[in-house]
């Protein structure tokens, strides 16, 4: 086990420790938090106790906890009780000292992708660089993993962790023997995609989610490949995106209806799909924004095919995503139909709810039954008529009753996420 060495150690990571830890990391100072219930916060979490602070003054950092714990005034707690999320608050206040970047939170990363080492992260990565192409064979992805899990042990070994989150059911599988020998019921097992290795290693998975502490989806579809097992809903959608990054619903403009696909630029066939349907047609403009495998070649497709209706802006900085969102009409998250895309739910679900914005999905897939649910926009086949959907659905579209069914739908995702949080925290006895 590698020694540390701190400037400051803090006992207790009660909402005073929380706050002098803070202010020595922001003094350049490097720091340690120690808590001896698993989870900081004291009386705010673990106590089921407010007011915050109650005998410091104001304008200092108790402005800044109760800021971030969305409490307005903390005074106010004192005369009218509990006015924050106790479940809630091990998260934010967790978050709240892990962006510190004297304060250690660490990730083991594999790095598919070299721009991902130039975001600026508030915590300490474990970078192990595996630059592949994504159409590399199986047979590559199976090196390559079985590169990385040995780069990961390592770093386990060296570090000593209680507690681990595995994402992905590759990443678990290679690591398997490892997690089942030294890290039984403490780990988290945390899925968010198909993986063709289910098909083979059905026993293995099946250890692995019945010995973890928690296992947590990303989409309720996915029971139907996995082995049975207790499980909770872990969404693609921070909760504080939830309740600060929602605006309201506008107007279509029939005369020119604006359809976005935004992110990694993957699928050659569907996205060749959308401009055939959609190219050249009147009162109808169609923007890629992003990078990815399929980039060039739908670009030299729009030329071959002269279609004057579409634009490529290529990558964008995160920071400009929503306003990117903003300027469209419709959301594309046409899926290839495999696997995969039938029972995943995208981020750009989540993303076309926040900023009101009706969807264009394919069906048959589990983003097709919440759609027709909650009416979250069209669902199409290749054989519709794409153009005459969107522009029924635009003549006939209701913006306030649009933003009431996506208001049932982030509803019914809050409640997943706080359950969620809750499980988290007692899976692992925090």
């Amino acid at each position: 086990m590698n020694t540390k060495y701190y400037d400051v150690i803090v006992a207790g990571a009660g909402p005073a420790g929380i706050c002098a830890a803070v202010a020595a990391a922001r003094q350049g100072a490097r720091v340690a938090l120690i808590e001896r219930y698993g989870v900081i916060g004291g009386n705010l979490t673990a106590g089921y106790v407010g007011p915050i602070l109650g005998s410091v003054s104001k304008n200092t950092m108790r402005d800044e906890v109760c800021a971030i714990l969305g409490v307005k005034d903390n005074d106010w707690i004192g005369e009218h009780g509990n006015a924050h999320d106790f479940e809630e608050a091990k998260l934010t206040l967790a978050e709240f000292v892990a962006k510190e970047k004297n304060i250690d939170v660490e990730v083991i990363l594999l790095n598919r992708d070299k721009r991902v080492l130039n975001e600026e992260f508030p915590y300490k990565i474990h970078s192990c660089d595996i630059i592949a192409k994504e159409t590399a064979s199986c047979v590559r992805k199976i090196y390559d993993y079985f590169r990385y899990s040995r780069f990961v042990r390592r770093i386990l070994k060296q570090s000593d962790y209680s507690q681990i989150v595995v994402f992905t059911i590759a990443n678990a599988v290679f690591l398997s023997y490892y997690l089942l020998s030294y890290y039984k019921k403490k780990y988290i097992f945390d899925i968010r995609d198909y993986s063709p290795l289910v098909k083979y290693t059905v026993p293995i998975i099946r250890r692995l989610l019945n010995n973890s502490a928690l296992n947590c989806f990303s989409s309720p579809g996915f029971r139907s490949w996995l082995p049975a097992c207790d499980y909770v809903i872990c969404h693609n959608a921070r909760r504080k995106f939830l309740d600060e990054d929602i605006v309201n619903a506008r107007d279509i403009d029939v005369e020119n209806v604006k359809v976005l696909t935004i992110g990694q630029l993957r699928n050659f066939i569907t996205n060749k799909m959308l401009m055939d349907h959609l190219g050249n047609k009147s009162r109808i403009t169609i923007q890629f924004s992003g990078m990815g495998i399929a980039y060039d070649l739908l670009k030299k497709y729009e030329v071959k095919k002269m279609y004057n209706n579409v634009k490529f802006t290529g990558y964008y900085p995160k920071k400009e995503e929503f306003s990117i969102v903003d300027g469209c009409d419709f959301m594309n998250i046409i899926l290839p139909d495999d696997t995969l895309s039938r029972y995943l739910i995208s981020n750009r679900f989540y993303l076309s709810l926040l900023r009101r914005k009706p969807m264009i999905v394919s069906s048959g897939g589990i983003q097709a039954e919440y759609v027709k649910e909650y009416d979250l926009g069209i669902i199409i086949s290749s054989e519709d008529d794409i153009y005459s959907k969107i522009m029924i659905y635009a003549r006939s579209f209701d913006p306030i009753q649009f933003q009431k069914n996506c208001d049932r739908f982030l509803e019914m995702v809050r409640s997943d996420m706080q359950i969620f949080s809750r499980s988290v925290f007692y899976s692992l006895n925090l």
